[in-house]
C-alpha cells in the first residue's frame, strides 16, 4: 500500500493556495519516494480521505485496553501521567500493573502484580474510575468449617478442616491386632505385627508343649472381658484351640504332630479385637 504524505508546501490553509495552483506531494511505496504534483482539488481529496481514514482508526480503538506500564502507589495516588491520550492523558482502557503493596487515594488496597484499569476518560483520582484487578484475589478465611457450611464465598483454613474432620470422624467399631506367628522347639513364639491399634503390642510364652500364653494384661480387666480372637488354621494334622476366657491372656494350645503340638506355627495369622 502507498504512503502518501503532503509536504510541508501543502500545510498552509487551503484557501490560501490559489486555485489551480500545484502542490508537490511525496509518494513513498515500499521505502521508495516520488515527488508528485497534484491540484489544490486533489490535494483536498487526498487530505480528506487521510484524514477519514485516521478519524476512523482512532474510532476503532477507543476503550480499547491499553498496557501503560507499571505504577507505584507509593505516592498514594491513582496513575496521573503516562495515559494514551495527547500528552499522556490518561483514557479509558488505559491498564496500569502496581509494583508494590500499598494504599491509593479512596482507602483502595492494591498488591504487588495487580492492575488497574480507567474505566473513563481523565478518572483523576476518584475511584469509581477505576477497577482493581488482584492478581491473587484474596477470600474470606472461614475457622469453622460447621458453622459457615453454606457459604460460597469462604476458603477453610487447614486447622478448621482438621478440627472439622476430628470432631466428625466416625472412631473405630474395635481396635485390632494382626499379626503372624511362628513356634520352633521350645522357643515361645515370635509374631511378625501386620496392625495394631491396642496401644500396646501382646506378648506369647510357651507354658509346655503345645501350650503357649498371648498376653493382654495391659488392656486392662474391663477391656480383657470384651476380647475377640481368631488364627488362620495351620497345617491339616495340626489341630488347635484358643480360649479366650482368661481375663490376662488368651490361651493356644496345639496338638499333633511329631513334637507334641510345638513346631506347628509357620507364619499363621492371627487377629485378636478389642471391642469398647
Amino acid at each position: 500500500m502507498a504512503l502518501i504524505r503532503i509536504s510541508e508546501f501543502a500545510t498552509m490553509n487551503a484557501g490560501e493556495i490559489p486555485d489551480g495552483s500545484l502542490i508537490p506531494i511525496i509518494v513513498e511505496i515500499e521505502g521508495i519516494k516520488r515527488n508528485k504534483l497534484v491540484t489544490v482539488d486533489e490535494a483536498r481529496i487526498l487530505i480528506g480521505s487521510i484524514q477519514e481514514a485516521k478519524d476512523y482508526a482512532d474510532s476503532l480503538v477507543v476503550g480499547l485496553l491499553d498496557d501503560r506500564g507499571n505504577w507505584s502507589p507509593g505516592s498514594g495516588n491513582w496513575p496521573d501521567e503516562g495515559g494514551s491520550g495527547v500528552d499522556g492523558v490518561i483514557m479509558k482502557g488505559d491498564v496500569y500493573y502496581i509494583t508494590a503493596d500499598g494504599t491509593l487515594t479512596g482507602s483502595v488496597q492494591v498488591k504487588n502484580g495487580d492492575s488497574i484499569r480507567a474505566l473513563v476518560d481523565s478518572p483523576g483520582q476518584d475511584p469509581e474510575g477505576w477497577a482493581l484487578m488482584e492478581k491473587d484475589p484474596t477470600l474470606p478465611i472461614s475457622t469453622n468449617v460447621a458453622a459457615d457450611g453454606t457459604s460460597n464465598t469462604k476458603v477453610p483454613s487447614v486447622k478448621a478442616v482438621k478440627d472439622y474432620v476430628d470432631a466428625n470422624a466416625s472412631a473405630p467399631a474395635y481396635l485390632k491386632y494382626v499379626a503372624l506367628i511362628s513356634q520352633d522347639g521350645s522357643s515361645a513364639p515370635t509374631a511378625v505385627v501386620l496392625e495394631n491399634t491396642l496401644g500396646f503390642t501382646p506378648t506369647f510364652s510357651r507354658t509346655s508343649a503345645g501350650h503357649y500364653n498371648i498376653n493382654t494384661a495391659s488392656l486392662g480387666s474391663g477391656l480383657n472381658t470384651k476380647r475377640w480372637v481368631s488364627m488362620q488354621h495351620p497345617n491339616a494334622d495340626r489341630n488347635f484351640t484358643l480360649d479366650n476366657t482368661y481375663k490376662q491372656y488368651i490361651l493356644l494350645s496345639m496338638s499333633g504332630g511329631p513334637f507334641g503340638g510345638d513346631s506347628s506355627l509357620v507364619s499363621n495369622s492371627i487377629e485378636i479385637r478389642v471391642y469398647p
